[in-house]
This record gives C-alpha cells, sequence and structure tokens, in this order.
C-alpha cells in the first residue's frame, strides 16, 4: 500500500544491527521506526524483533520473556510496551517452538511458550486506555490447545476469554493467514 504499518512485528532476526540496517537502508527508511529487540537464547541464534512509528509511539520499556524448556533453548518473547496518545499498548512478539520433532513431542514446548505470555498478560492492569497486541509465529493454529487451553485465547471475547483471537473471526475452519510447506 501507500502508508508504512505503524507496528510491524519481525520473526527469524539475526541480530538488532540487522534489523537497525533494514529500518535505514531500504524502503522502509521513509518511516521514522524505532527499534525493539532483545537477543534471545535459540540455538540457531535467530530472535524476533518489534518496528514501530516514533512519530505515533513512544517506546516505554522492553523485556525478554524467558520460556523454561529444561535442557532445550528457544527464541524470548518479546513484550514492548508503548505509549501513545494518553494509551498504553503492550505488544508481545512470538516465535514459538516448531513442529519439527512432530506434534506429540512439540507440542508441550508450546504450550510452555503460551503459559509465559499468559503469565504477562494476566500481570498488566485491565481499563480502557491499556491495549495488549499479541503477534508473531505460533507454529500452531487458532485451535490448537496452545492458543486455546495455554494461552486462553478464544474466538470471541466472553467471560472465559480476555483475550480475542483474531485469526479465527469471519474464517471457516482450516483457513487463514498461516501456511505449511
Amino acid at each position: 500500500g501507500e502508508e508504512l504499518p505503524v507496528l510491524v512485528g519481525l520473526c527469524e532476526v539475526e541480530n538488532k544491527a540487522v534489523v537497525e540496517r533494514l529500518v535505514r537502508g531500504t524502503a522502509l527508511k521513509s518511516a521514522d521506526y524505532g527499534v525493539a529487540h532483545h537477543d534471545s537464547p535459540d540455538e540457531r541464534g535467530v530472535d524476533v524483533g518489534l518496528l514501530f512509528d516514533q512519530d505515533i509511539f513512544q517506546l516505554v520499556r522492553s523485556e525478554a520473556l524467558k520460556v523454561p524448556l529444561g535442557d532445550d533453548r528457544t527464541r524470548d518473547i518479546l513484550h514492548a510496551e508503548l505509549r501513545s496518545r494518553g494509551h498504553t499498548f503492550h505488544v508481545f512478539v512470538n516465535h514459538w517452538p516448531s513442529r519439527r520433532e512432530g506434534q506429540e513431542k512439540s507440542e508441550p514446548k508450546r504450550m510452555a511458550a503460551a503459559r509465559v505470555l499468559k503469565s504477562a498478560v494476566e500481570g498488566l492492569p485491565v481499563s480502557e486506555d491499556h491495549h495488549v497486541i499479541i503477534m508473531g509465529d505460533f507454529n500452531d493454529t487458532p485451535l490448537d490447545r496452545s492458543i486455546q487451553e495455554g494461552l486462553g485465547a478464544g474466538c470471541a471475547l466472553d467471560n472465559d476469554h480476555r483475550l480475542v483471537d483474531l485469526m479465527c473471526l469471519d474464517q471457516p475452519q482450516g483457513h487463514g493467514s498461516h501456511q505449511y510447506n
């Protein structure tokens, strides 16, 4: 489109220097993007990052949420707290463990990531001027256990779900913006 997005979540990022080159040396340089990034313990050396339009948002703080997997390692969850026009936005960028080991062996790892994220969200204030945005590669669909049970996100805002999974709104089952192979 004609306008660049105000928030961009990035997965498979090598390091902060690469992200800064992306925003300063490509077509993205026309926006005044700030960068939130932390190095993760992932064995492949990939992280997540967040670009935010500094004309709209001010970065209050950012942190890396560790996902405990015993002897295994995965990417941290990036939590950035942004302010804009009297509102606080808690943005979480995720890249949960893959399914390459198979569903049975890998699902507990994604459940661990979901529990870390859910705990962080439950610790946030609930008010009309506090907003939560969760984005990234979950390596699961809206109907999988990690999203439904682990994170507690549902397809509608109701008494059981504080989080609404926008991937499943107005989508026939089996459709969405995820693709594998």
